[in-house]
Protein backbone atom coordinates (compact mmCIF):
# COMPACT_ATOMS: atom_id res chain seq x y z
CA UNK A 1 0.00 0.00 0.00
CA UNK A 2 1.44 3.30 -1.08
CA UNK A 3 2.13 5.78 1.73
CA UNK A 4 2.37 9.54 1.47
CA UNK A 5 4.46 11.54 3.89
CA UNK A 6 3.43 14.62 5.90
CA UNK A 7 -0.28 14.46 5.23
CA UNK A 8 -2.97 15.78 7.55
CA UNK A 9 -5.09 14.29 10.25
CA UNK A 10 -5.51 10.51 10.05
CA UNK A 11 -9.27 10.58 10.53
CA UNK A 12 -9.86 13.18 7.82
CA UNK A 13 -7.69 11.40 5.28
CA UNK A 14 -9.14 8.00 6.03
CA UNK A 15 -12.65 9.35 5.61
CA UNK A 16 -11.58 10.86 2.32
CA UNK A 17 -9.91 7.62 1.26
CA UNK A 18 -13.04 5.62 1.97
CA UNK A 19 -15.35 8.10 0.31
CA UNK A 20 -13.18 8.06 -2.82
CA UNK A 21 -12.47 4.30 -2.61
CA UNK A 22 -8.83 5.27 -3.06
CA UNK A 23 -6.25 3.61 -0.78
CA UNK A 24 -3.41 5.81 -2.04
CA UNK A 25 -4.44 8.55 0.38
CA UNK A 26 -3.30 6.43 3.33
CA UNK A 27 -0.79 8.38 5.38
CA UNK A 28 2.50 7.30 6.89
CA UNK A 29 1.32 8.62 10.26
CA UNK A 30 -1.73 6.37 10.25
CA UNK A 31 -2.00 3.90 13.08
CA UNK A 32 -2.61 0.20 12.64
CA UNK A 33 -6.07 0.71 14.10
CA UNK A 34 -6.87 3.19 11.36
CA UNK A 35 -5.64 0.76 8.72
CA UNK A 36 -7.91 -1.91 10.14
CA UNK A 37 -10.84 0.52 10.10
CA UNK A 38 -10.09 1.26 6.46
CA UNK A 39 -10.19 -2.44 5.55
CA UNK A 40 -13.46 -2.89 7.41
CA UNK A 41 -14.85 0.20 5.73
CA UNK A 42 -14.12 -1.19 2.29
CA UNK A 43 -15.90 -4.40 3.23
CA UNK A 44 -18.90 -2.83 4.94
CA UNK A 45 -19.10 0.39 2.85
CA UNK A 46 -18.99 2.51 5.97
CA UNK A 47 -16.16 4.18 7.84
CA UNK A 48 -15.91 3.68 11.59
CA UNK A 49 -16.25 7.38 12.30
CA UNK A 50 -18.20 8.68 9.31
CA UNK A 51 -20.76 7.24 6.87
CA UNK A 52 -19.86 7.21 3.20
CA UNK A 53 -22.86 9.31 2.26
CA UNK A 54 -21.36 12.09 4.37
CA UNK A 55 -18.25 12.40 2.20
CA UNK A 56 -18.95 15.98 1.22
CA UNK A 57 -18.69 17.01 4.87
CA UNK A 58 -15.67 14.84 5.53
CA UNK A 59 -13.69 16.59 2.82
CA UNK A 60 -14.18 19.88 4.58
CA UNK A 61 -11.99 18.78 7.48
CA UNK A 62 -8.63 20.57 7.23
CA UNK A 63 -5.25 19.15 8.08
CA UNK A 64 -4.12 19.27 11.68
CA UNK A 65 -0.69 20.34 12.85
CA UNK A 66 0.23 18.81 16.18
CA UNK A 67 3.63 20.48 16.38
CA UNK A 68 4.24 21.95 19.81
CA UNK A 69 1.19 20.30 21.36
CA UNK A 70 2.18 17.62 23.85
CA UNK A 71 -0.09 14.62 24.19
CA UNK A 72 -1.14 14.04 27.78
CA UNK A 73 -3.17 11.40 29.55
CA UNK A 74 -5.06 14.15 31.42
CA UNK A 75 -7.70 14.91 28.79
CA UNK A 76 -8.76 18.27 30.24
CA UNK A 77 -5.13 19.41 30.51
CA UNK A 78 -4.70 18.39 26.89
CA UNK A 79 -7.52 20.74 25.86
CA UNK A 80 -6.02 23.56 27.92
CA UNK A 81 -2.67 23.07 26.17
CA UNK A 82 -4.18 23.02 22.68
CA UNK A 83 -7.11 25.48 22.78
CA UNK A 84 -7.25 29.16 23.78
CA UNK A 85 -8.90 30.31 26.97
CA UNK A 86 -11.14 32.64 24.95
CA UNK A 87 -13.04 29.63 23.60
CA UNK A 88 -14.20 28.47 27.02
CA UNK A 89 -15.01 32.00 28.17
CA UNK A 90 -17.11 32.61 25.04
CA UNK A 91 -18.68 29.18 25.37
CA UNK A 92 -19.91 29.87 28.89
CA UNK A 93 -21.39 33.20 27.80
CA UNK A 94 -23.05 31.67 24.73
CA UNK A 95 -24.71 28.89 26.73
CA UNK A 96 -26.03 31.35 29.32
CA UNK A 97 -27.39 33.53 26.52
CA UNK A 98 -29.00 30.53 24.79
CA UNK A 99 -30.93 29.59 27.93
CA UNK A 100 -32.07 33.16 28.56
CA UNK A 101 -33.16 33.72 24.96
CA UNK A 102 -34.98 30.38 24.77
CA UNK A 103 -36.94 31.18 27.94
CA UNK A 104 -37.84 34.68 26.75
CA UNK A 105 -39.00 33.58 23.28
CA UNK A 106 -41.12 30.69 24.49
CA UNK A 107 -42.70 32.83 27.23
CA UNK A 108 -43.62 35.52 24.68
CA UNK A 109 -44.62 33.43 21.67
CA UNK A 110 -45.82 30.00 22.79
CA UNK A 111 -48.58 29.12 25.22
CA UNK A 112 -48.84 26.02 27.40
CA UNK A 113 -48.83 23.07 27.04
CA UNK A 114 -46.58 23.36 23.97
CA UNK A 115 -44.29 25.79 25.79
CA UNK A 116 -42.46 23.06 27.71
CA UNK A 117 -41.46 21.13 24.58
CA UNK A 118 -40.62 24.29 22.68
CA UNK A 119 -38.33 25.46 25.48
CA UNK A 120 -36.22 22.32 25.20
CA UNK A 121 -36.04 22.54 21.42
CA UNK A 122 -35.03 26.21 21.46
CA UNK A 123 -32.34 25.51 24.06
CA UNK A 124 -30.98 22.83 21.76
CA UNK A 125 -30.89 24.99 18.64
CA UNK A 126 -29.53 28.11 20.33
CA UNK A 127 -26.89 26.17 22.30
CA UNK A 128 -25.75 24.51 19.08
CA UNK A 129 -25.44 27.90 17.38
CA UNK A 130 -23.60 29.38 20.37
CA UNK A 131 -21.22 26.41 20.41
CA UNK A 132 -20.21 27.11 16.81
CA UNK A 133 -19.96 30.85 17.43
CA UNK A 134 -17.57 30.34 20.35
CA UNK A 135 -15.41 28.05 18.22
CA UNK A 136 -15.18 30.49 15.32
CA UNK A 137 -14.46 33.44 17.63
CA UNK A 138 -11.51 31.52 19.14
CA UNK A 139 -10.09 30.59 15.73
CA UNK A 140 -10.93 26.89 15.98
CA UNK A 141 -12.13 24.77 13.07
CA UNK A 142 -15.92 24.42 12.98
CA UNK A 143 -17.81 21.86 10.91
CA UNK A 144 -21.45 20.78 10.56
CA UNK A 145 -21.66 17.15 9.38
CA UNK A 146 -24.91 15.36 8.62
CA UNK A 147 -26.15 12.51 10.74
CA UNK A 148 -26.55 9.05 9.27
CA UNK A 149 -29.17 8.40 8.10
CA UNK A 150 -29.54 11.97 6.93
CA UNK A 151 -32.18 14.20 8.38
CA UNK A 152 -30.30 16.22 10.98
CA UNK A 153 -26.88 17.70 11.58
CA UNK A 154 -24.55 18.41 14.48
CA UNK A 155 -21.60 20.67 15.18
CA UNK A 156 -17.93 19.76 15.58
CA UNK A 157 -15.26 22.12 16.94
CA UNK A 158 -11.72 20.92 16.35
CA UNK A 159 -8.02 21.71 16.46
CA UNK A 160 -4.81 19.68 16.91
CA UNK A 161 -6.61 16.35 16.94
CA UNK A 162 -9.00 17.40 19.70
CA UNK A 163 -12.64 17.19 18.65
CA UNK A 164 -15.61 18.48 20.61
CA UNK A 165 -19.26 17.78 19.96
CA UNK A 166 -22.30 18.65 22.05
CA UNK A 167 -24.27 16.32 24.29
CA UNK A 168 -28.02 16.76 24.49
CA UNK A 169 -29.38 19.01 27.24
CA UNK A 170 -30.29 16.82 30.19
CA UNK A 171 -31.55 17.26 33.73
CA UNK A 172 -28.48 15.43 35.08
CA UNK A 173 -24.77 14.99 34.34
CA UNK A 174 -25.08 11.35 33.35
CA UNK A 175 -24.32 9.82 30.00
CA UNK A 176 -25.66 11.64 26.94
CA UNK A 177 -28.13 10.13 24.52
CA UNK A 178 -26.21 7.33 22.73
CA UNK A 179 -26.83 8.44 19.18
CA UNK A 180 -24.79 6.84 16.40
CA UNK A 181 -22.64 9.90 15.80
CA UNK A 182 -21.81 10.27 19.51
CA UNK A 183 -20.88 6.60 19.72
CA UNK A 184 -18.58 6.93 16.72
CA UNK A 185 -16.86 10.01 18.04
CA UNK A 186 -16.44 8.63 21.56
CA UNK A 187 -14.63 5.60 20.08
CA UNK A 188 -11.66 7.94 19.57
CA UNK A 189 -11.08 7.76 23.33
CA UNK A 190 -10.27 4.06 23.45
CA UNK A 191 -6.64 4.96 24.20
CA UNK A 192 -7.77 6.55 27.47
CA UNK A 193 -9.12 3.22 28.74
CA UNK A 194 -6.89 0.52 30.24
CA UNK A 195 -5.37 -1.52 27.42
CA UNK A 196 -6.21 -5.20 27.59
CA UNK A 197 -4.41 -7.75 25.46
CA UNK A 198 -6.73 -10.07 23.56
CA UNK A 199 -5.34 -13.60 23.78
CA UNK A 200 -7.42 -14.61 20.76
CA UNK A 201 -6.23 -11.66 18.67
CA UNK A 202 -2.66 -10.84 19.59
CA UNK A 203 -2.25 -8.72 16.47
CA UNK A 204 -4.94 -6.30 17.60
CA UNK A 205 -3.33 -2.84 17.41
CA UNK A 206 -3.14 -0.58 20.43
CA UNK A 207 -5.36 2.53 20.12
CA UNK A 208 -3.62 5.69 18.99
CA UNK A 209 -3.65 8.84 21.20
CA UNK A 210 -3.48 11.18 18.20
CA UNK A 211 -7.17 12.11 18.44
CA UNK A 212 -9.53 12.74 21.34
CA UNK A 213 -13.25 13.42 21.67
CA UNK A 214 -14.74 15.83 24.22
CA UNK A 215 -18.38 16.76 24.68
CA UNK A 216 -20.07 19.95 25.81
CA UNK A 217 -22.28 19.00 28.76
CA UNK A 218 -25.18 21.28 29.67
CA UNK A 219 -27.96 20.50 32.12
CA UNK A 220 -31.25 22.21 32.91
CA UNK A 221 -32.81 22.27 36.37
CA UNK A 222 -36.48 21.37 36.65
CA UNK A 223 -36.96 23.49 39.77
CA UNK A 224 -34.22 26.11 39.38
CA UNK A 225 -33.90 29.26 37.31
CA UNK A 226 -35.03 28.39 33.75
CA UNK A 227 -32.99 31.27 32.35
CA UNK A 228 -29.67 29.73 33.42
CA UNK A 229 -28.18 26.26 32.95
CA UNK A 230 -27.75 24.20 36.09
CA UNK A 231 -24.35 23.03 34.84
CA UNK A 232 -22.15 23.85 31.85
CA UNK A 233 -18.91 22.00 31.37
CA UNK A 234 -16.86 19.59 29.30
CA UNK A 235 -16.93 15.82 29.60
CA UNK A 236 -14.53 13.26 28.21
CA UNK A 237 -16.62 10.16 27.42
CA UNK A 238 -15.35 6.62 27.63
CA UNK A 239 -14.89 4.90 24.29
CA UNK A 240 -18.19 3.03 24.68
CA UNK A 241 -20.07 6.09 25.98
CA UNK A 242 -20.89 4.29 29.23
CA UNK A 243 -19.36 6.87 31.59
CA UNK A 244 -17.37 10.07 31.86
CA UNK A 245 -13.62 9.64 32.11
CA UNK A 246 -13.49 13.21 33.34
CA UNK A 247 -16.09 15.94 33.77
CA UNK A 248 -15.15 19.55 34.56
CA UNK A 249 -17.16 22.74 34.70
CA UNK A 250 -16.26 25.59 32.37
CA UNK A 251 -15.25 27.67 35.41
CA UNK A 252 -12.80 24.99 36.54
CA UNK A 253 -11.30 24.74 33.06
CA UNK A 254 -10.81 28.51 32.84
CA UNK A 255 -9.11 28.44 36.24
CA UNK A 256 -6.48 26.04 34.83
CA UNK A 257 -5.30 28.74 32.41
CA UNK A 258 -4.63 31.14 35.28
CA UNK A 259 -3.08 28.62 37.68
CA UNK A 260 0.70 28.86 38.24
CA UNK A 261 2.68 26.37 36.19
CA UNK A 262 4.11 24.68 39.28
CA UNK A 263 0.60 24.31 40.70
CA UNK A 264 -0.66 22.49 37.61
CA UNK A 265 1.99 19.80 37.85
CA UNK A 266 2.11 19.41 41.64
CA UNK A 267 1.56 15.74 42.59
CA UNK A 268 -1.19 14.88 45.00
CA UNK A 269 0.32 14.27 48.44
CA UNK A 270 -1.64 11.75 50.44
CA UNK A 271 -0.62 12.22 54.07
CA UNK A 272 -0.35 9.23 56.34
CA UNK A 273 -2.50 10.12 59.34
CA UNK A 274 -2.02 6.81 61.16
CA UNK A 275 -0.72 7.19 64.73
CA UNK A 276 1.28 4.21 66.08
CA UNK A 277 0.10 2.95 69.45
CA UNK A 278 1.40 0.19 71.71
CA UNK A 279 -1.07 -2.55 72.37
CA UNK A 280 -1.64 -3.13 76.08
CA UNK A 281 -2.04 -6.63 77.37
CA UNK A 282 -5.33 -7.51 78.91
CA UNK A 283 -5.71 -9.20 82.34
CA UNK A 284 -5.95 -12.66 80.74
CA UNK A 285 -2.71 -12.09 78.80
CA UNK A 286 -0.60 -10.98 81.81
CA UNK A 287 1.55 -13.34 83.86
Amino acid sequence: MHERQNEGNDMAWYCLAVSMRNPTTITARASCAARLCYIQACQNHIFYGFPLDNAKNVRQYPENSKQGVALTHDPIARLVQAWPETFFRSLGEEIDAAFAQAHRLTAEKIAPPERRGALGQLRHFLAEDGFRSAGRAAGLNVHVPDTSPKGACYSVVERDGNFMIRANVLSHCGQPRPTKFRQRWSALNEWLSPWQIDLFDRNRPQPSPDNMCAMLVVTASKNGDPMLPAFAGVGIPSHDLSSWIKLSSIEDIIALYNAPAEQKDVPVDIADRAVPKLKRKGPSEQG
